[in-house]
């Protein structure tokens, strides 16, 4: 059976210092075939260097660069160059566990009426960890308040049918925004 390619779009404003942390994160997946799509979002610091020098050494990754537009902007432009089936949004400083991929596509693959999948986070600092307290998923309480993550997996198809990220939200929320577009 060919498994399905998935496509980690990694939006970075500013976040050099964490990006080669994240970016081995995702190739620590246990899931393959996977693509890497790195999106410079106009950073002042070295960012868009790292992101080079990972695109050099890592081959499942490739390297978009755009003048400063926000999150959503640099979500849908990686949206746009993914060759994937399924999209998983990940931040500039974040990690995931090596098997939340696989479960993920596996859930995703067996369900068609699933639209996304996220799992149990973790909030971390330099300082600190502690387990960040998500509300059970409830369409009702969605429109009320999100209790989805923005690292979570979707399919390419169901983003493009509701025009992906709004790239009008600036103050943040534009995720919350986006499951609602998608599940309702």
């Amino acid at each position: 059976m060919i498994r399905p390619l998935i496509s980690i779009i990694i939006p970075c404003y500013n976040q050099g210092k964490y990006l080669e942390e994240t970016v081995k994160s995702a190739l620590a997946s246990s899931y393959r075939p996977l693509e890497i799509v790195l999106v410079n979002d106009g950073s002042t610091d070295n960012s868009m260097e790292i992101a080079k020098k990972l695109e050099v050494n890592h081959p499942e990754s490739q390297v978009i660069a755009q003048p400063n537009g926000g999150v959503a902007k640099a979500r849908n432009n990686g949206i746009a160059h993914a060759k994937g089936k399924y999209i998983l949004p990940l931040d500039g400083d974040d990690l995931i566990a090596e098997n939340y991929i696989q479960d993920a596509i596996e859930t995703l693959e067996s369900n068609p009426e699933v639209k996304v999948v996220y799992c149990q986070a973790v909030k971390f600092n330099e300082q600190s960890q502690k387990p960040w307290k998500l509300k059970p998923f409830s369409r009702h309480q969605l429109a009320k308040d999100n209790m989805i993550f923005v690292a979570a997996l979707f399919r390419k198809s169901d983003a493009e049918a509701v025009g992906g990220f709004s790239e009008d939200m600036k103050m943040g929320r534009e995720d919350w925004e986006f499951w609602i577009k998608m599940l309702k």
